[in-house]
């Protein structure tokens, strides 16, 4: 509540006070047997309807005022909803932008390390894990391969494994993995 409605409501519950006390007196005053005080009856009548009139003026003042305050309340939320949505799209569109930015770094990061962008085909990924595995570039390692990216599904990677094994270029560790033959032991197969 704003000041202006506050000393509204205190001079609305004075004219109302002073209303009540010249309705008494007008009553005492047409009860009264002298003529004298019904004469100035009429004055208490008059004094009470310039009373009336004041209060009915500060009462439509009031709901003015309620009106008032209701309409930029309202405008007030519109403003605020309005930037909301502006904000909102605001961090929509950086986030939409960080996320394309993203995509692309790990696309380039991809395809710097395989030579191949994220839609190459899986007979090339296969030779380029093959030749990097031979040439110790990648260690023969399934959980680290499919953490180098290179875009192969299980089943490819441990084909590719077998495809090394089957070459002499691997041989079986503990617990199912493969280690690289070291170039004396490559020699002495060879």
């Amino acid at each position: 509540m704003s000041a202006r409605f506050n000393n509204s409501k205190i001079q609305e519950s004075i004219l109302k006070k002073k209303i009540e006390a010249r309705n008494l007196l007008l009553e005492r005053r047409l009860s009264s047997d002298f003529h004298k005080q019904w004469d100035k009856a009429d004055s208490d009548a008059n004094t009470l309807s310039a009373l009336g009139e004041e209060l009915m003026s500060l009462m439509k003042e009031e709901e003015d005022s309620r009106k008032q305050f209701k309409k930029e309340n309202r405008d007030y939320m519109y403003v605020l909803e309005a930037f909301g949505i502006v904000v909102l799209s605001v961090l929509l569109e950086v986030s939409a932008f960080g996320l394309i930015s993203l995509q692309q770094t790990l696309s380039l990061n991809d395809a710097d390390r395989s030579g191949y962008s994220k839609e190459w085909d899986y007979d090339a990924a296969m030779k380029l894990l093959y030749q990097d595995v031979k040439l110790g570039k990648c260690p023969p390692v399934l959980r680290t391969i499919r953490s180098l990216g290179y875009g192969l599904k299980l089943d490819k990677i441990r084909q590719v494994l077998r495809d090394l094994h089957k070459d002499g270029v691997i041989l079986p560790a503990t617990r199912g993995s493969f280690r690289l033959l070291d170039r004396d032991q490559a020699s002495k197969l060879s």
